[in-house]
């Protein structure tokens, strides 16, 4: 996956991923760090990503671990 297309796709599914994190988390400032963390460790682990279709799956579960 290209680097543009990573970025576009975390840009469309963010605003979910802050409300997963702000409710396990229960603060704003917590759950903003946990999804820079999330996407960060995303990136570095994409050439672990099989399938592609999955991708916001993928993402979410780095979240919550």
């Amino acid at each position: 996956m290209p680097i543009e297309d990573f970025a576009s796709r975390v840009k469309l599914i963010k605003p979910r991923l802050y409300r997963i994190a702000f409710l396990y988390l229960g603060s704003e400032s917590p759950a903003k760090d946990a999804v820079d963390e999330a996407e960060y460790k995303a990136f570095i682990s994409l050439k672990k990503l099989r399938q592609p279709q999955f991708f916001e799956t993928w993402l979410t579960r780095i979240l919550i671990n």
